[in-house]
C-alpha cells in the first residue's frame, strides 16, 4: 500500500488536504480532508469500464458534520457518477452502538421445500 499526499485542493467547495491511497493491485482512492477539521469531505475513485474501456468517476461527498457519542458524523452524503449526482442522504438522528440483540445476526436457513 502506497499514501500519497497531493497537496491543498478544492473538495466539495471546501479547502482540503488532497491524499491518495494505492494498493498493490494499483487501486486507489483519493480522500479529500478538511484542512481546518481533518474530516473527510469527499471520498472519489475512478475504474475502468471492461465492455467500452471508458473511465467512470464515483465520488462521495460529506457535509454538515454534528457530534453524536463524541464522533463527528456526517449528516449530508451525496453520491456522484461522472459527475451526475445520484443520490442523497439527509439524516435526522444517528446512534452509535445501539444495543441489538443477537439473534438479529443469526442464520436461520429453512430447506427447501419440494
Amino acid at each position: 500500500m502506497a499514501l500519497f499526499y497531493d497537496g491543498t485542493a478544492l473538495g466539495n467547495a471546501n479547502l482540503a488536504d488532497k491524499v491518495t491511497i494505492t494498493n498493490s493491485r494499483n487501486e486507489s482512492v483519493t480522500l479529500f480532508l478538511d484542512t481546518a477539521t481533518h474530516l473527510p469531505v469527499k471520498k472519489s475513485f475512478a475504474w475502468r469500464d471492461a465492455t467500452d474501456k471508458y473511465q467512470n468517476v464515483e465520488e462521495e461527498a460529506y457535509d454538515n458534520y454534528k457530534p453524536v457519542q463524541g464522533i463527528m458524523t456526517p449528516y449530508t452524503m451525496s453520491r456522484y457518477y461522472n459527475g451526475d449526482l445520484v443520490s442523497e442522504r439527509f439524516l435526522s438522528k444517528v446512534k452509535y452502538n445501539d444495543e441489538l440483540s443477537d439473534s438479529l445476526f443469526e442464520a436461520k436457513a429453512k430447506p427447501p421445500s419440494n
